[in-house]
């Protein structure tokens, strides 16, 4: 290192390229910027994709989850909104494609699996039973 007319040390000179630096900048701003809008798919976003309503009557219910082949099957699930003076929880989702079969099932208070018998409803492989919906 050498020293300064002063008698201080000097930093070696780190060569700065200003192109290189603005576009990391740019690419900064961009992901700050674009991480806050995330797109929303809606009803019509997408050929085949349709909007459902899923629904429990669960008065009593603290909360009510959604799990299914769909999501996973995985806990916690998605979280349904209510329940409404009826005591009705309700999840609105778009499901993707025409022809396609999804098995599902709500869990009650994070403990109960629960079906609703006002839809159709088929034995699972593990003893149990899941609704089916289909997408004509």
């Amino acid at each position: 290192m050498s020293m300064t007319s002063k008698g201080h040390e000097q930093l070696p000179m780190i060569p700065r390229r200003p192109a290189v630096i603005a576009s990391k900048i740019i690419a900064l701003v961009f992901v700050i910027v674009a991480g806050g809008c995330v797109s929303k798919r809606t009803p019509m976003a997408a050929s085949g994709e349709r909007q459902v309503q899923f629904e429990l009557q669960a008065p009593q219910a603290r909360s009510v989850a959604l799990l299914g082949d769909f999501n996973g099957w995985a806990p916690p699930g998605l979280a349904l909104t209510g329940p409404d003076s009826a005591g009705n929880w309700r999840l609105l989702m778009v499901m993707p494609g025409r022809g396609k079969r999804f098995h599902y099932v709500y869990l009650v208070d994070g403990q109960e699996y629960r079906t609703d018998n006002l839809r159709p409803i088929a034995a699972d492989d593990y003893g149990g039973r899941n609704n089916i919906l289909y997408i004509p």
